[in-house]
């Protein structure tokens, strides 16, 4: 056998089937339901997400910000109007920037999420569909699940 540190890419089928402890077919019914409960289902998880008003707010909770708008305030008070304008544009780019900034990334996983398919149509001497959340082969490596290829035995 190889060693179990190498990338599971890199292996033989038979290879990986020995590192799962499984075989050509598959796991057994009650070694898939252990791997579901020990594993979880297969599925992104969602995060708690902050609606987009909060995420302004956070943007305007930055020390820098508040600097800027005393700043702002300050040349107002001493009657340097244009300088205060000037502060308060740079206020309005750095919040809109950062504002885009964090809600690319969840906009991103949501679109990922609409990508992924919720159910697989598989062959086994009949045709029928499964619930890919509770796909068990899986291969886990540093922590992160996943199986994106065929089934070792099958033609693709």
């Amino acid at each position: 056998m190889t060693d179990p540190a190498s990338p599971w890419h890199t292996l033989q089928a038979k290879d990986v089937l020995g590192q799962l402890q499984a075989t050509p077919q598959g796991f057994s019914t009650p070694e898939a339901q252990t791997r579901l409960r020990e594993t979880g289902p297969n599925r992104i998880e969602r995060g708690a997400r902050r609606p987009w008003f909060r995420i302004l707010l956070h943007q305007l909770a930055d020390p820098i910000v508040n600097v800027l708008l005393a700043a702002a305030l300050l040349a107002i008070l001493i009657g340097k109007v244009a300088d205060s304008f000037v502060v308060l544009a740079v206020v309005v780019l750095n919040t809109a920037i950062g504002f885009i900034q964090e809600m690319r990334p969840s906009q991103a996983i949501e679109a990922l999420r609409r990508m992924v398919p919720q159910s697989a149509t598989v062959a086994l001497a009949r045709f029928f569909v499964i619930s890919l959340e509770k796909w068990v082969w899986r291969l886990q490596q540093a922590g992160k699940t996943s199986w994106d290829g065929p089934i070792p035995g099958t033609r693709t």
